[in-house]
């Protein structure tokens, strides 16, 4: 009974059994997908490893990567690729290898964007532009810029644009062909202060006196400035010039900018004497001249005496010394300067003439002085003549001292105009006397 059953059961165990694959422990190959593949330079890819027999009780792959600097490849088959180049990748199980051909290239610009698209500026104001290129992997690329009207804006190689005129423009980059652009309006600088030399001004009757209207700041764009008078019958006034006509007050305006400014004038009655050129003047010391220069409009002059030095007496100096006179306006400065030399009483015959003849009060004229009578040349002889005075000569002692042997010589061209030459000390030609007063 119990070895029947035993037999039956065997028996079933037996009819019943499974066929079971024997286990395979041989690679027979590694396949990677894809077989090929080209990434930009900071991309990445993953790649898939396959080894056959599927049924392998251990298909553990390892990653290799030929050249680390094109690209690098981790446990998992994830690839970065690292430079420019062309590198295989491997997967190795077993005895067996896959390979996997990866091309790394430089990326290429797609897009470039600029920090601004539009800029407001004023004239002479200077912004810059700066961009970004899209990757910022990108391989090498040329950045070129431009201004549509570079006499509204320009650009430099750099970015900076620099407003030069009022208007409109448009600044460009362009980046391999790929171009970002920005609108750039240019706005005229305001002024910003106006004022006058003077907020208060008396004239005397004929008088005329310069207003002088200061802008601000210095690069305004509209900078003119006009002018009005709020009564025309007493003072008017042309480019900042105010002329006194009659008694009473007047307001001078001036406008720039949408700004203004004012100065209050009183034209009073002419009070004093006033000299014009060619007018007989006394001093106080009694002795006369004409008047070949004015300021103060008349109040203040220069006058040339009626006598000139006698010929004996006409030569700068008998002495080769620098004394320093060289001023070639101031003829009372070169004068004092000849007066303190040691040798004054007998080497300087001229200038000791003009002292002792008219007084220590007058000078002998330095060489602009004297370019300015012979300006009047022909009017003067003709007055001083008329007065009883000496004839003006054509060539004339300047009280301007070149060097120790020289000065400097004034000579008419009789059409009230001159020419100057550096001269002896010891050759003579008249001197003139010059007060002023």
């Amino acid at each position: 009974m119990f070895l029947l059953t035993a037999g039956i059961v065997l028996a079933a165990s037996c009819g019943n059994k499974e066929e079971v694959e024997p286990v395979s422990h041989e690679v027979l190959a590694v396949e990677i997908s894809p077989e090929s593949v080209t990434i930009q330079v900071g991309g990445e890819v993953s790649l898939e490893a396959v080894v056959f027999p599927e049924s392998l009780a251990d298909s553990t792959v390892v990653w290799m990567s030929a050249d680390e600097s094109i690209a690098t490849v981790d446990e998992t088959g994830l690839v970065k690729a690292v430079g420019e180049g062309v590198t295989v990748i491997s997967a190795r199980c077993g005895n067996r290898l896959g390979q996997c051909e990866v091309t790394v290239v430089e990326p290429v610009v797609k897009d470039v964007v600029l920090s601004e698209t539009n800029l407001a500026l004023s004239v002479d104001d200077v912004d810059t532009l700066t961009y970004e290129v899209i990757p910022v992997n990108a391989g090498e690329y040329v950045a070129q810029w431009s201004s549509e009207d570079e006499m509204i804006a320009s650009v430099s190689e750099e970015g900076y644009v620099r407003a030069r005129n009022v208007g409109n423009t448009v600044v460009t980059l362009s980046v391999n062909g790929i171009s970002a652009s920005c609108y750039v309006s240019v706005r005229p600088v305001d002024v910003t202060s106006l004022t006058l030399s003077m907020n208060e001004l008396t004239l005397e009757e004929g008088d005329n006196e310069l207003l002088v209207a200061n802008v601000a700041p210095s690069n305004a764009t509209y900078r003119d400035v006009t002018w009005e008078s709020s009564d025309l019958s007493v003072a008017t006034v042309a480019a900042g010039r105010v002329t006194a006509l009659k008694a009473g007050s007047a307001v001078i305006t001036a406008y720039c900018g949408g700004l203004s400014a004012s100065c209050e004038v009183t034209v009073t009655q002419v009070e004093g004497v006033r000299y014009a050129i060619g007018d007989i003047f006394t001093a106080p010391d009694g002795n006369s001249g004409v008047v070949f220069y004015i300021t103060d409009n008349g109040r203040h002059g220069k006058v040339v005496g009626l006598q000139a030095t006698p010929f004996s007496s006409s030569y700068y100096s008998s002495e080769s010394v620098f004394i320093g006179a060289v001023s070639p306006d101031n003829g009372r400065e070169n004068t004092e300067k000849i007066r303190q030399s040691s040798a004054y009483e007998t080497s300087y015959p001229g200038f000791k003439w003009i002292e002792d003849t008219y007084g220590p009060d007058w000078y002998v004229p330095a060489q602009n002085e004297l370019a300015e009578i012979m300006r009047h040349f022909n009017d003067l002889r003709t007055i001083i003549s008329n007065e009883g005075g000496m004839w003006l000569n054509a060539m004339q002692t300047s009280s301007t001292e070149v060097n120790a042997g020289e000065y400097v010589q004034v000579n008419t061209n009789y059409s009230n105009g001159y020419t100057t030459a550096n001269t002896s000390k010891s050759e003579g030609y008249q001197m003139v006397a010059v007060y002023e007063f």
